[in-house]
């Protein structure tokens, strides 16, 4: 997984213009995968039974905050690196036009 990642980051580097915006979004994900979502999932697969119902409820919620997290940290990624440094009302109205056709 640590291979594929790096690998990704690094055909990504080569097609992004600015490399701090490619480890900006790699770095938002590949952070939070080997240190939440991974051992939470060893905990919920558990194939000798040794985790008690609260481990694995505990698992649920580890993996539910870890990626709500990383939605908050790539949408705030995209944010600063689309919509930049404009005011407060030209953000809503690009958001609202971006949005405009879902």
């Amino acid at each position: 997984m640590t291979t594929g990642l790096i690998f990704s980051s690094y055909v990504a580097a080569n097609f992004i213009p600015s490399i701090w915006d490619a480890f900006q979004f790699t770095g938002a994900t590949a952070t939070v995968c080997p240190g939440f979502i991974f051992l939470a999932a060893i905990a919920l697969r558990d194939p000798n039974g040794i985790a008690a119902k609260k481990d694995k409820v505990l698992s649920v919620v580890m993996i539910v905050r870890a990626v709500s997290s990383n939605v908050v940290a790539i949408s705030s990624n995209i944010n600063t690196t689309y919509i930049g440094s404009a005011s407060w009302t030209d953000k809503t109205i690009l958001l609202e036009q971006t949005f405009h056709g879902l």
